[in-house]
């Protein structure tokens, strides 16, 4: 009579544990298998509690680059200076309300190593009438030698023999680095066009470019959910490093907080440039020029302003229910008027004229990311922030548009940041309907007319504009469709045939099969081993639970259970058909 055997696995009463999914457990008993004896899969609980949860392996490195700006709403004098050089009237009574980026003119001689590229020369080897035109993607690396990509047009041409064709634009690179990436050069050569090479000069006059500042933190290696994640990169960055600072008015030591006057000419460079030969500081040689992050104004700020740029806070969070990370905080809020204790939006009157229009500031100041990077213990770079975290590094950081000459009434070479944008690249202050709603005594329900002074309305909010990950957490720790049963009986040995050869695979278990925190499958996922040949003893078994690429999932719990079924009998063998006589 056959009977069949469930045999039992639990993680949790294994002898051996290597790493969840990954166990040895002792049976309590021998079994003996037989010939016709059919081993299977019958049910299978994946402990799936921690998948949500991030393995960092190793410790990582964390890089920040970032500048800083300050919002334009606070008493000014003097002129702004628009793009075309023309003063345009400044004082308390027309405040432009922008954002302010500090730049940093480099002197030609700071510059080694680096050429001002004015365009990229063609010839043409054939004649053709009409000519479709192209893309041409250039790459090339900017001051910061961080990898930058543009576009232009190569035009529809009447082509002739030996025709030289210049494709003009003004940028800073570093010598060398200028390539054409697309079109192919078999394209170029199906349009009878050769590449001669970018057009080119040493820098003879200053490089203005916003300022970047680094910062790098440790995050060790270890296992963490989102929330831990968050909180540790927020407090680590978020550090005020007090100590002696005697350049800045503020106490913070922080390469995202500084007073205005950090900038002021002659003092040290805030971004902590020293001078290789002295080892001192370098100083500032002029005052720092302010420009819009739409480049419309350049502002040139008085001395021993004290106001702060930057952000008194910084914070990664991870939103439950978008499950997604997101910078909630890049920016200094601004607080209530009458006690300061209050997050809100100021709304004041352009001009702050009775009859002028009304505009709500959202952040006193700021900072913007320039580059966001990981390495490893060994210096290899880690796909951590779109990775693991799942941000557009593309759109969230933020870099130079093609270089301009002679704006602003500067004589040099300007690298002209991005714009800046709330939601995007920077965060701020949320206002909606009900921030225009002043709550009071008894005027709440009343509409508020905003008063002619500087200190404007105060309207409490609780939210911001925050830049949030393109990707949930889910997708980016579960891009994978089901789990592999590898089983070590001591001498099962089926095969498994995919890019990679495998023996001991008794199962594939769909993620898609779950209930509260587990994968589970039964016999639909089972791969059956039927025994012939002489009877052994099965006294142990090495479970391995793999992901579908055959790599184990370092995310699994430790309530892990397989259960096995033996089939006693000949019932899964085929029919046996004697052999006949000759």
């Amino acid at each position: 009579m056959n009977s069949n055997i469930i045999v039992e696995l639990r993680q949790q009463d294994a002898t051996v544990v290597n790493a969840n999914g990954d166990y040895h457990c002792q049976l309590s008993k021998d079994i003996t298998i037989e010939t016709g004896d059919v081993v299977q899969l019958s049910k299978a609980f994946i402990d799936t509690v921690k998948e949500g949860d991030i393995n960092i392996v190793d410790d990582l490195t964390l890089t920040i680059q970032s500048g800083v700006y300050s919002t334009d709403w606070i008493q000014l004098s003097g002129n702004y200076i628009d793009s075309a050089g023309n003063n345009v009237p400044c004082n308390v009574n027309s405040p432009s309300f922008k954002r302010f980026i500090p730049y940093l003119g480099v002197p030609a001689g700071s510059l080694t190593g680096f050429s001002n590229y004015t365009g990229y020369q063609y010839k043409i080897n054939y004649s053709g009438d009409n000519e479709p035109s192209f893309t041409i993607t250039y790459q090339y690396l900017d001051y910061m030698e961080r990898p930058q990509f543009f576009h232009t047009t190569f035009p529809a041409l009447d082509r002739k023999v030996n025709q030289i064709y210049t494709d003009s634009f003004n940028i800073v690179a570093k010598t060398g680095s200028l390539t054409v990436v697309s079109p192919s050069t078999s394209y170029f050569a199906e349009v009878g066009t050769t590449l001669l090479g970018p057009v080119g000069s040493g820098i003879t006059n200053k490089v203005y470019s916003p300022f970047v500042f680094t910062t790098q933190i440790v995050l060790p290696k270890g296992v963490y959910s989102p929330v831990q994640l968050s909180t540790y990169i927020s407090e680590q960055l978020s550090q005020a490093n007090l100590g002696p600072n005697t350049a800045s008015q503020n106490m913070s030591k922080s390469k995202f907080q500084f007073a205005i006057t950090d900038f002021d000419n002659g003092k040290d460079n805030p971004n902590g440039e020293v001078n290789p030969s002295t080892g001192l500081p370098v100083a500032l040689t002029e005052q720092t020029k302010f420009i819009t992050d739409d480049g419309s104004l350049s502002y040139v700020y008085t001395a021993n302003n004290p106001n702060f740029i930057g952000t008194s806070q910084i914070a990664l969070e991870y939103d439950a229910t978008a499950d997604k990370f997101n910078w909630a905080y890049l920016h200094q809020p601004m607080y209530d008027a009458t006690n300061g204790t209050n997050i809100s939006v100021r709304f004041l009157r352009r001009g702050l004229q009775t009859n002028g229009d009304v505009v709500g500031v959202a952040e006193n100041s700021g900072i913007y990311f320039n580059s966001l990077t990981a390495k490893n213990s060994n210096g290899v770079l880690v796909d951590f922030w779109e990775g693991l975290l799942g941000f557009d590094l593309n759109a969230i950081c933020v870099g130079t548009s093609s270089t301009t000459n002679n704006k602003y009434g500067l004589v040099g070479i300007i690298n002209l940041s991005e714009p800046l944008v709330s939601g995007v690249n920077s965060t701020s202050g949320y206002y909606g309907l009900d921030a225009g709603v002043i709550r009071g005594a008894s005027t709440w329900y009343a509409r508020q007319t905003v008063p002619n002074t500087q200190a404007g309305i105060n309207s409490t909010i609780n939210n911001t504009n925050a830049v949030y990950a393109t990707e949930t957490l889910d997708l980016l720790l579960n891009k994978f469709s089901h789990y592999v049963l590898m089983t070590d009986l001591g001498f099962i040995n089926n095969n498994y045939i995919g890019s990679i050869f495998y023996r001991n695979i008794n199962g594939v278990i769909s993620k898609y099969y779950s209930y509260g925190s587990y994968a589970m499958c039964e016999t639909e996922g089972a791969i059956q081993y039927i025994h012939t040949g002489a009877p052994i003893q099965l006294k142990s078994v090495h479970i391995r639970l793999l992901k579908s690429d055959k790599k184990l999932d370092v995310n699994l719990g430790d309530d892990n259970t397989i259960i096995l079924q033996i089939i006693k009998g000949s019932q899964g063998l085929p029919p046996v058909t004697a052999p006949k006589k000759a």
